[in-house]
């Protein structure tokens, strides 16, 4: 759940990102932060790399998505001779 919320904050951070370098070519009037250090668009940049990277990483992470409700699971088959002791007696 993490990493689906982490690509739309990255998004934003490039779009922050290109809306600062609108800024610095006279495209916009107005910029979301007037000084400090979210004035520079190297910061909004470096944060949405850095987000998508955990994105990724944490879909890794979890793994790829199954879909449970479509197909039931698949009968255990006994592996060992207790097990198959163990099933003969159920």
């Amino acid at each position: 759940m993490a990493a689906s919320l982490c690509w739309p904050l990255a998004l934003f951070c490039y779009f922050v990102c290109v809306w600062r370098w609108s800024f610095d070519l006279s495209w916009t009037e107005r910029f979301l932060v007037a000084d400090g250090l979210l004035f520079h668009w190297q910061v909004w940049c470096v944060a949405g790399a850095a987000l998508q990277f955990l994105a990724v990483r944490l879909s890794h992470y979890a793994g790829p998505l199954e879909d449970v409700a479509a197909s039931p699971p698949e009968p255990r088959i006994p592996i060992t001779a207790r097990e198959v002791e163990h099933a003969g007696r159920a």
